[in-house]
């Protein structure tokens, strides 16, 4: 958790003070081999963030019930180093985003469908 806050107050400039945690959801192992550990928390509306030119793009904001809803994902498959590999992908507003990303959206909305 701690590494995730600091990893988000590099990032983007998120205040650790002001992400109330929720708890963590099970690993995921990315297609390169890293084991990544999602920490879930909640932040107030309109919170002022900063993306770090050379390790953020962009950032924008999603609704959590268009990413929970399983009908707004996409499978979709590319090939990587000579393999076809399969990933998911959500769409909003123009905005992608896939990957590992995508995968633990997933995973957190399943979760959230067993209770």
């Amino acid at each position: 958790v701690a590494a995730a806050l600091r990893e988000a107050h590099e990032d983007i400039l998120l205040d650790p003070a002001a992400v109330e945690l929720v708890g963590t959801i099970e690993p995921y192992r990315t297609v390169t081999g890293y084991v990544v550990t999602p920490v879930i928390g909640v932040v107030p509306p309109d919170l002022p963030l900063e993306p770090h030119e050379h390790e953020v793009a962009a950032l924008f904001e999603t609704p959590l019930s268009f990413l929970l809803d399983m009908a707004n994902l996409r499978r979709q498959s590319a090939l990587l180093q000579g393999r076809e590999r399969h990933y998911y992908e959500i769409v909003w507003n123009g905005r992608r985003i896939w990957g590992a990303t995508a995968a633990m959206i997933v995973n957190l909305s399943r979760r959230l469908q067993w209770r």
